[in-house]
């Protein structure tokens, strides 16, 4: 067998290897999915039900079964969206995006959470606006996942800033800031890494380790590229 043989043989192996994984990841995703809808469907209706209202603590007890329910379900829902896009079973349908209407949707959807902990968001849109060619819902997945994390990992009283500049080419950037305490330059190698979350499993801060990882390769199947910039105790830009 020569080597050319061998290293075809080994890719093939390797591609069978990723594809049932990816199997493996959908099929349980879809099964985890059943069970965990009843859950957090009977959770509101124990928690929405003016008939028979619960006591303070077993509202309370609801509230953690519905707050760690929907957690699992977000982690359910991103590894369903990574094993898509890596067994090439994801569809996009490319067109014309308007940017000043996904920076509205994003400042919808994070604003809350910013305001809760007192971060200041500024949310610059384009003048006049751009169009640029993109999956409309995974482009709006992809920068709502960069800020949502801007704002997650942001310091109380912080500031998160979403802009867009032209760069060479006929193609623009667009820059996810915060004033966090960055990323230390010996994590930043595994920054795309599924379910790796540079220790911040330590902080008490909810999080998947695939947010980053899946909004890459988002990003990539739209013919985009993503990168960033970190400094300790300064903040990132992604």
């Amino acid at each position: 067998m020569n080597e050319e043989q061998e290293l075809r043989e080994a890719r093939e192996a390797a591609d069978a290897a990723n594809r049932a994984k990816s199997d493996f990841l959908s099929g349980m995703s879809h099964e985890l999915r059943t069970p965990l809808n009843a859950i957090l469907g009977l959770g509101q209706l124990l928690k929405y039900n003016l008939k028979e209202p619960l006591t303070e603590i077993q509202a309370s007890n609801v509230d953690i079964i519905l707050k760690a329910g929907q957690h699992l379900l977000d982690l359910i829902t991103e590894i369903l969206d990574l094993a898509k896009i890596e067994a090439e079973k994801i569809a996009i349908s490319i067109e014309g995006v308007s940017i000043c209407a996904l920076f509205d949707e994003v400042r919808t959807m994070i604003a809350p959470a910013a305001e809760k902990s007192r971060i200041a968001l500024e949310i610059v849109p384009p003048k006049p606006d751009i169009l640029i060619r993109a999956d409309h819902t995974r482009a709006k997945q992809a920068l709502l996942n960069l800020a949502s994390s801007a704002v997650k990992y942001n310091f109380e009283g912080g500031r998160v800033t979403v802009k867009v500049a032209a760069v060479p080419g006929n193609r623009v950037r667009i820059s996810v800031a915060d004033t966090g305490s960055g990323i230390g330059p010996e994590k930043q190698s595994g920054l795309f890494q599924p379910f790796n979350r540079l220790g911040a499993e330590a902080t008490g801060i909810e999080g998947t380790g695939i947010g980053l990882a899946l909004t890459k390769k988002l990003v990539e199947m739209m013919d985009g590229a993503i990168g960033f910039e970190s400094e300790t105790g300064v903040g990132s830009t992604f």
